[in-house]
């Protein structure tokens, strides 16, 4: 029987890959990153979400 697997929270930016959280270690800060960066520009950061990197970046 196979295990189940977590839910993966998927880029909103590529939708393909799953998102993974990261410290750093110096601030303390988290951040949400695409797997798939940088290909994928998509990193937010957490504690302040309205500073998205992703939504900061002009549109087309």
């Amino acid at each position: 029987m196979a295990k189940s697997q977590p839910y993966e929270e998927l880029c909103p930016v590529c939708h393909q890959y799953p998102v993974r959280h990261q410290t750093l270690k110096l601030t303390g800060d988290v951040y949400a990153m695409c797997e798939n960066y940088p290909e994928c520009f998509y990193v937010s950061r957490l504690e302040t979400p309205e500073q998205d990197w992703a939504s900061m970046l002009p549109s087309a």
